[in-house]
């Protein structure tokens, strides 16, 4: 290959000098004062044009079939020669440590709970004495069952500030609270290795990150140590890539709080046993609406075309909403045998033209949806009572080997932080990206996968609906789905049987009589 490139080269040599004298003799010609019989006669001659048209245009198609090659091979080299860029090099581990110690206490404070002196001193103003805040529609009707930090003034004076959401505000002295953050301002936080108050270093949202300031404090100096001793110089410790300073987490929600969430129908009538139709087209609405994914337009059509029964769209979504409201406390307080592999994921959805994010959490062996919500962010507070709302269903005997399994996303360790700082402990494996990286990815992405088919079976569902206009709507269509996933949907991964076999439910001969069974199971559970 290399003699036949060296004689191509020698013959193009030879061509470039043959035109090299040639364009010398025609610049002579060029210059010459007077044009003579010959040189006209030689310009003119078709042969020496034709010859000259000839040998550009081979020219050109020699540089069009050379250029490609050698310029891709040219690339190539230079790949190959550039040196490799480093990779980025990756954050600190997300790390747990010990709770810091608290000095001080409420209690301790006295003279801030004068209630007694607000009352008296508006009555003294006024004439009349202050009432408690009227709940009318509940409207103001809060989950705080504390008092106002300030003036010690208990609940019935409380109510959500409509200005800032997220706050209280307490009718006696007017001040502005949230649950937990503002009890900080009141205790001192402090390092448990040197004694040394905390100082705020993150204001995350669902909590706060709290650190030790202390250059000398014995946690920092032992972990320098054993960073130096692993051969890792000072300037690439002091990056921050490393983890040397004791850190605590305060979250904005208690463990006591979680066990008071009010279910997702809280708030709904129950008027279930007063629609004018039969229970048996209660059924039919519910099979086509949830079990096959129609529209609640569609729904009624058909209701109207195939079964004659006059029925509205509105009637559609009615039903659905009352039969939500029985069988979500039959979904929670059902005795569920679970594995000890809890999956779960995010999703987005579409509400109102704005992002909602569904969260789902699943047993990936047995197939049972085990939380499900739909919130307006995707945070830790989200990732917290997601996790709540799975380990709830284990109703007090927590698998010690309990494992999740989710996504790369920080929330969900900081959840773990948060449930192991209230004693909850569980194992949590990130499978991270697409591709299996590491020994975690590659051992649980089946299980990952798994909740994946699951995100998609539920938008192939919400994809028929339209969508909803707002949140609670939203979750109203995730309970029956879920109820429809996991006591009514048989799966081909489970041999074409249900998740959960109820015998009750089992015995009945068509889809409409099942979820009527299931309702019935319902109000027994509410009775």
């Amino acid at each position: 290959m290399n003699s036949i490139i060296t004689q191509f080269k020698s013959d193009l040599n030879t061509l470039c000098k043959f035109s090299n004298v040639l364009l010398y003799f025609l610049d002579m010609l060029e210059a010459a004062d007077k044009s003579h019989d010959a040189i006209n006669a030689l310009a003119s001659n078709p042969e020496l044009v034709s010859l000259i048209q000839n040998c550009g245009d081979n020219m050109e198609k020699l540089t069009k079939t050379i250029g490609p090659i050698a310029s891709d091979i040219s690339r190539k080299d230079a790949w190959a020669k550039a040196k490799p860029k480093p990779r980025g090099k990756g954050y600190a581990n997300f790390e747990v440590d010990e709770p810091p110690l608290i000095d001080g206490n409420l209690d301790d404070c006295p003279e801030k709970y004068n209630f007694d002196d607000y009352l008296r001193h508006h009555k003294a103003k006024t004439g009349r004495e202050l009432k408690p805040i009227k709940t009318k529609t509940g409207q103001y009707k809060i989950d705080y069952d504390g008092c106002c930090p300030e003036c010690g003034a208990p609940r019935e004076y409380l109510y959500d500030n409509v200005v800032s959401m997220g706050q209280l505000l307490c009718k006696c002295c007017k001040t502005t609270f949230t649950t937990h953050k503002t009890h900080l301002n009141k205790i001192t936080l402090r390092c448990p290795h040197c004694k040394y108050a905390l100082v705020l270093k993150h204001d995350r949202k669902g909590y706060n990150v709290y650190t030790c300031p202390n250059n000398n404090c014995t946690y920092r100096v032992k972990r320098i140590n054993t960073l130096k001793n692993r051969g890792i110089p000072m300037a690439e410790i002091r990056s921050g890539r490393h983890k040397v300073r004791y850190f605590t987490r305060i979250f904005d929600i208690n463990y006591e709080e979680l066990e008071k969430m009010k279910l997702l129908t809280s708030g709904i009538k129950d008027k279930l046993s007063n629609i004018n139709n039969p229970q048996i087209i209660l059924g039919l609405v519910l099979t086509y609406y949830s079990s096959y994914a129609l529209s609640s337009r569609k729904t009624a059509a058909i209701m109207n075309d195939v079964h004659e029964v006059d029925i509205s769209h509105q009637t559609v979504l009615n039903y659905a909403t009352y039969t939500a409201k029985v069988i979500e406390p039959f979904l929670e307080g059902y005795k569920y045998n679970l594995s000890n592999i809890i999956t779960g994921d995010e999703t987005y959805i579409k509400i109102a033209g704005k992002h909602a994010y569904v969260f789902f959490f699943s047993d990936s062996n047995k197939k049972i949806i085990t939380s499900y919500h739909v919130f307006c962010n995707r945070d830790t507070l989200a990732a917290i009572k997601s996790m709540y709302q799975s380990i709830k269903k284990y109703q007090g005997n927590i698998p010690k080997d309990l494992e999740f399994i989710t996504d790369g996303n920080p929330i969900y360790r900081a959840a773990q932080v948060f449930f192991n700082l209230e004693g909850i402990n569980f194992d949590l494996s990130q499978v991270i990206g697409i591709r299996n990286q590491d020994k975690t990815s590659k051992m649980y992405r089946p299980h990952k996968q798994i909740t994946e088919r699951l995100n998609r079976t539920y938008k192939y569902y919400y994809s028929d609906s339209n969508g909803f206009s707002n949140i609670t709507c939203a979750n109203i269509y995730m309970i029956l789905f879920t109820a429809n996933f996991n006591f009514l949907r048989p799966h081909s991964g489970l041999g074409y049987k249900v998740p959960i076999e109820v015998s009750e439910i089992q015995e009945q001969s068509n889809i409409q009589s099942k979820w009527l069974k299931l309702i019935e199971l319902g109000y027994k559970m509410i009775a």
